[in-house]
């Protein structure tokens, strides 16, 4: 019995993951042992190794050749991480899909739990977990709890450790390429305006490292202008999500532009959302000072 052009029922592992790298090889190892360590066991591992010119090849390797769940699909040239993304989907036969970072670790009962909330409630079809900051030797930062996917249209909140029906990546027809750095949050938004179901579990299941070599941290501004255009592409989207949501759209979009220095393009995007729904923008700006107050307290409290 076929099933989506996936493999057969019988053959298919329940789980199918994609990790992307490119010259990851500082930290590679801890990223693929923590999947193979999984308690749950029906996984497939598809490793794209997106034109790296460092040890990355070999160590990929050495686990393909200990382990059949586990396949290497190589870029001749860099071709950046949504490519990637689609380029591992593309070979995946999964039942629930996710994908990794070569930089960061699961814990060991990270797939069961969430495949676990998939099987048992058939109207969820993306769960996403809370997670751990670490610093580059592997020590805790801090905790972070993800946010209500009610904030898509303002800001990425869902995370870095999730799981989702094959059926949503179909659907959605996968990354898009053009939103290098801002891809993950562009697919959660169009997976929310299509109105597919999100659950949050709140438990930490993941260490997000934090360092100097990160994608976050090497590009911020190509971060900021790629969150941007995804507000932008999507907008014209959320007609359905009312009023409210799309002044809380635009007011981002208007700090993100005044941010990278396009003041005016600010200006007009805080005019429309005051347009749209003031009382939308009024509450933004209420909680963004807020948490500005409580970031500056607690700054304080560090200092004495």
């Amino acid at each position: 019995m076929q099933n989506g052009g996936r493999g057969t029922v019988s053959d298919r592992p329940k789980i199918s993951v994609v990790l992307p790298t490119y010259n990851g090889a500082a930290y590679l190892v801890e990223s693929i042992t923590s999947i193979v360590r999984q308690s749950f066991s029906s996984w497939e591992l598809i490793i794209i190794d997106d034109g790296s010119t460092d040890s990355t090849p070999e160590i990929i390797q050495e686990f393909v050749a200990r382990d059949s769940r586990i396949r290497q699909v190589t870029h001749a040239e860099n071709r950046n991480l949504p490519t990637a993304l689609n380029t591992g989907f593309s070979e995946s036969r999964g039942e629930y899909l996710t994908w990794s970072s070569d930089d960061n670790v699961y814990n060991q009962n990270a797939f069961q739990k969430l495949i676990g909330v998939l099987n048992d409630r058939d109207e969820i079809d993306i769960v996403y977990a809370d997670f751990k900051m670490i610093d580059a030797a592997g020590q805790r930062i801090r905790s972070i709890q993800c946010l209500s996917p009610r904030e898509l249209p303002v800001r990425n909140g869902i995370g870095a450790c999730f799981m989702y029906r094959c059926a949503v990546h179909d659907a959605l027809s996968g990354y898009e390429e053009s939103l290098h750095c801002a891809e993950d949050w562009d697919f959660w938004l169009r997976a929310y305006i299509a109105g597919f179901c999100f659950y949050h579990f709140r438990e930490n299941l993941y260490s997000y490292r934090d360092h100097q070599s990160s994608l976050t941290r090497k590009h911020r501004r190509l971060v900021q202008a790629a969150s941007r255009n995804v507000l932008e592409k999507n907008l014209p989207s959320m007609q359905h999500l009312g009023p409210a949501t799309r002044a809380r759209c635009e007011y981002a979009m208007s700090r993100r532009s005044c941010i990278m220095g396009e003041t005016w393009s600010g200006i007009l995007h805080f005019v429309s959302a005051c347009k749209t729904s003031p009382i939308a923008v009024f509450r933004d700006t209420l909680m963004i000072v807020a948490l500005r107050m409580k970031e500056a307290a607690c700054k304080i409290m560090r200092v004495y």
